[in-house]
């Protein structure tokens, strides 16, 4: 055998082996009428190429390749199918080889009978005697073959339980034993007697044993990584049983009653699990069409059984959730997979009940989708439960939102508007308006709303004990009205009301610590017949609004008391720089010139408005500590002595002492205390240097220093403006904080 020829006969192992394998494994889509029908293929292939086709493998022994290919790979398919597949479908595969041979040789035996019967025509110059000998060797080789069948599954069997480690070595074994003693029995049957007949079993042996080795190495590797399954042992399938028809017929028949026996006990415990199941259970066809429900599903959904089957449980369910629920059904159904969804019925008594649904699909042996069969649970007391709690949650989040506004000291509108939106949020109302009570006039009169369709509510004005909000506040009671159909017009509101369509009507009065505040009205423009709950969030939201009223009222009140004392302390400073003044007529209008001249100069020097109160105390006050001081150093006409001076400097600590007790003053005490400190630490009482002097007493300082020199003085005459400036320019760094001087100057020229 030479290069070319050896190349041959292995592409010709290969493409069968690979053809056989792949028709084999596309098995579950087409079946093995395929495969079967490429086996009846290799027959005549084979019969041919063994009459006609020969090989020198060695010298002196001959084989045909195909031949061997041919029949190895019959037996190769033989044990894949008995492998794989149950006992009918092998015994298909030994009848339908055997029909193939039996075939073959038939029309071999026809055609050599029709040369010389009807003298045909013979193109390709076949003798009868070539054809008759080929059939005689097919039928010899059907005859073995149906014997290697046999032999194939015992073998196979024997071979698979005395060696369970290696599997190439099992599968070689059983299939290189087959092939010995076909070769033996095919060769002794049609070649017995003849010169060569040695030499032709020997080639033929040499031949399949290296067909079954490759053949081997290939259903070991398919084994291995194509079909994961337990090679290790197979039971014995009886293949060849002795049965005749009619008791194989007897048998299936009562097998197929057993069956339907089975099937209807199956069926009666369905229907009884169905019919007691805790959960609504449903079957649907692939169109989604109810074809089953049992009791339980009618119980939960509220239709009767022939109103829920076909489409028409879909009438039943919550307008809201039909749409979704068409869509994940069919998503559903296009990935063929399950669906699970909440969605709601709407029963025939209005009453709504929340379901959990889960279903999923049925499909054929096609792997397409017939039907769905599913569950429903009741799942409307968590559904109840979740809402109640979110309803809690918004809740204690609307209150926490006012509870803020309160805090945050918000105008009394800002934050009543935010609880009536809240209001409005929370307890689906139409409008509502909040009425304040004006205690002196005592009257109701508007003082914020929401959801009006016109302004006209704006111009409310009530008295007290009139109409329905008159009388809430003074009974100090809940009314509650739940069709104003049923009660004649209220005078008092009529004019405001006009075009709004109301329907129902509540009102609560607005209490807080006792008193009356004002009412809180909730308006509906359907009839509204709230529970409990409701009732509860709106007066809790009403104590809110008596408290938010009632601290904003304090509050105001408070501002005013504090304007007013505020009012009656810069009267009582007033007064006290008025007599000041009356007690030393020399210095009459002096302090009210420096209080305005020294408060131009902090606003100049950017001072703080807050802080410029306190300015302009501290100077009204610059010489409060003087009452401390005896009339006869105080009025003296001359000059002091130097005693006399130590107890005139001590009037900054008279002041001190005067002042610091009124908390109210404290923050105006720096000029009193410090005002004749100087920049360079000369000053008195402390001697304080520099920045450690308080900005407002430098800055009074140099403003006294300019009154005092522009007024006359009994110890001397007014300076004149030129001769003022000079001094404070000369005293800048001095007496004086050079910034300050600066400021000064730009102030006054």
């Amino acid at each position: 055998m030479n290069n070319i020829q050896l190349a041959i006969f292995s592409a010709e192992a290969i493409i069968i082996a690979l053809l056989v394998l792949i028709l084999f494994r596309m098995r579950s889509r087409f079946g093995l009428l395929p495969l079967y029908i490429t086996l009846g293929v290799f027959q005549p292939v084979q019969t041919i190429l063994a009459s006609t086709v020969y090989v020198e493998i060695l010298p002196g022994m001959i084989v045909s390749p195909g031949s061997v290919i041919m029949f190895t790979a019959s037996l190769f398919v033989i044990l894949l199918v008995y492998i794989f597949e149950d006992a009918l479908e092998t015994r298909k595969a030994i009848y339908g080889i055997m029909l193939a041979n039996l075939t073959m040789t038939l029309l071999l035996f026809i055609f050599g009978a029709q040369l010389e019967l009807l003298r045909t025509v013979n193109l390709l110059n076949l003798s009868r005697e070539l054809l008759n000998q080929t059939a005689r060797m097919m039928l010899t080789g059907t005859i073995v073959l149906f014997a290697d069948t046999i032999l194939l599954i015992f073998v196979y069997e024997a071979v698979w339980r005395l060696i369970t480690r290696n599997l190439f070595l099992r599968i070689y074994l059983t299939i290189a034993l087959i092939l010995a003693f076909d070769s033996l029995a095919f060769t002794t049957g049609a070649f017995y007697g003849q010169p060569n007949y040695t030499t032709i079993l020997t080639s033929g042996i040499i031949g399949k044993l290296i067909m079954a080795a490759f053949y081997a190495l290939v259903l070991t590797i398919y084994l291995r990584f194509a079909e994961r399954t337990d090679h290790k042992f197979q039971p014995f399938k009886d293949i060849f049983d002795l049965l005749s028809y009619r008791q194989k017929f007897e048998i299936a028949h009562e097998h197929g009653q057993q069956t339907e026996s089975l099937l209807h006990e199956s069926e009666g415990r369905y229907q009884t699990l169905a019919t007691i199941s805790p959960v609504g259970i449903f079957r649907t066809d692939a169109n989604g069409a109810t074809t089953y429900v049992n009791p339980k599903w009618c119980e939960i959904s509220g239709l009767h059984y022939h109103d829920a089957l076909g489409a028409g449980w879909l009438n039943a369910v919550h307008p809201d959730d039909k749409e979704r629920l068409n869509r994940g059904w069919r998503e559903a159904t296009q990935l063929q997979k399950g669906s699970v969804s909440d969605y709601r019925f709407i029963r025939p008594d209005g009453a709504v009940a929340w379901v959990m649904g889960q279903a999923v699909p049925e499909v054929n042996a096609e792997q397409q989708v017939v039907g769905y069969i599913g569950t429903i649970t009741d799942i409307t007391e968590r559904k109840q439960a979740e809402e109640q709690a979110q309803r809690q949650l918004r809740r204690l989040e609307a209150l926490h939102r006012i509870d803020t506004a309160i805090t945050a000291g918000l105008e009394m509108n800002i934050s009543l508007g935010l609880l009536l939106e809240q209001l409005l949020s929370i307890l689906k109302a139409d409008a509502a308006v909040i009425l304040l009570l004006e205690p002196h006039t005592r009257l109701l009169r508007y003082a914020v709303s929401r959801g009006f369709r016109t302004d006209a509510i704006q111009q409310t004005q009530i008295a007290l004990g009139s109409g329905h909000a008159g009388r809430a506040a003074l009974n100090k009671s809940v009314i509650r009205i739940y069709d104003l159909a049923n009660y004649p017009d209220d005078p008092a509101r009529s004019a405001s009301l006009t075009g709004e369509e109301f329907r129902s009507y509540f009102a609560i009065p607005l209490i807080a610590k006792g008193q009356v505040k004002g009412v809180l009205e909730i308006f509906q423009r359907s009839c509204l017949r709230p529970d409990r709950e409701w009732i509860s969030f709106a007066e809790t939201l009403a104590s809110q609004a008596a408290i938010t009223i009632d601290n904003i009222q304090m509050f105001e009140g408070l501002q005013k008391s504090n304007m007013e004392l505020e009012i009656a302390y810069d009267a009582t400073i007033a007064g006290w720089s008025h007599a000041m003044d009356l007690r030393d007529k020399e210095t009459e209008g002096h302090t009210q010139r420096v209080t305005d001249m020294t408060v131009q100069l902090a606003r100049k020097i950017g001072i703080d408005p807050q802080e410029l109160i306190h300015i302009r105390r501290g100077a009204l006050l610059h010489d409060i500590g003087k009452l401390g001081i005896p009339d006869q150093i105080l009025l003296k006409p001359g000059k002091l002595t130097e005693e006399e001076w130590k107890t005139m400097r001590k009037h900054p600590v008279y002041a001190l002492d005067m002042l610091m007790p009124i908390t109210h003053l404290q923050p105006a005490l720096n000029i009193p205390y410090c005002h004749h400190e100087k920049w360079d630490g000369t000053g008195y009482p402390r001697g304080l240097k520099g920045e450690q002097i308080p900005l407002s007493a430098r800055l009074f300082a140099v403003v006294d220093v300019w009154d005092a020199l522009g007024s006359d003085r009994p110890y001397r005459k007014a300076w004149t403006r030129e001769q003022i400036l000079k001094y404070i320019r000369e005293e800048s760094g001095k007496h004086f904080d050079p910034q300050v001087v600066d400021v000064f100057m730009r102030l006054i020229i």
